[in-house]
């Protein structure tokens, strides 16, 4: 068992990025939003922090849908479908969710995300760190990144790293390698439950 935040920076430091500077990470997942900073020490346990996930904006864009439409029964993970694609079938007529999504995403932003980010990082820690690694689900959003490079833009480099979506799977399965040995290494798995998805990673030498 490995906390999310833990999986993400395993895989920063010793995946095919292998970052070696202090750096922050934001995981953005369905569930949870998941806050650290990771230094040439280790994780700084203060900058630790979990606020409500992406589920947030989800919910409440089905919430101004239920105002103008009929949704009969599209429960939460088809809306979470139509969030992701920016698009919904209502009255058999093809919908554009794009400002909508967009609107809900910066409104999570602003209302939970940047205040969770003030709790978390003082002015020492930016001193640090000059790098900011967006993970999880919610770094695929545009909208997301776009509202991070508005707030940082003037101290930090904000950092979207390939299959961000699943860093947290593929640092427990380097972890899973460390315990396993290089004899083993087939056995080395890593499994990332998630409130939305479960992701399965596999080590490869």
């Amino acid at each position: 068992m490995l906390p999310e935040i833990l999986g993400c920076i395993t895989a920063l430091r010793k995946g095919a990025i292998a970052e070696k500077d202090d750096f922050f990470v934001v995981s953005l997942g369905y569930g949870t939003c998941e806050t650290g900073m990771s230094t040439s020490t280790g994780l700084i346990s203060r900058t630790c922090m979990s606020a409500p996930g992406l589920r947030y904006a989800v919910n409440n864009m089905h919430i101004e849908l239920t105002r103008g439409f009929n949704l009969g029964m599209k429960n939460e993970h088809m809306i979470n479908q139509s969030f992701q694609h920016g698009t919904i079938v209502l009255d058999r007529k093809r919908k554009d969710l794009s400002e909508m999504r967009r609107n809900n995403i910066e409104s999570y932003y602003k209302e939970v995300i940047s205040p969770t980010i003030k709790k978390a990082f003082n002015d020492n820690d930016y001193d640090k760190a000059q790098k900011l690694y967006l993970v999880g689900g919610g770094a695929l959003y545009g909208d997301m990144v776009n509202c991070f490079k508005q707030e940082f833009s003037d101290i930090l480099d904000v950092i979207v790293p390939a299959d961000s979506a699943y860093m947290a799977s593929l640092g427990y399965s380097l972890r899973s390698y460390e315990w396993c040995g290089p004899a083993n290494a087939s056995m080395a798995v890593g499994l990332d439950i998630g409130n939305a998805y479960t992701v399965v990673g596999r080590f490869f030498d």
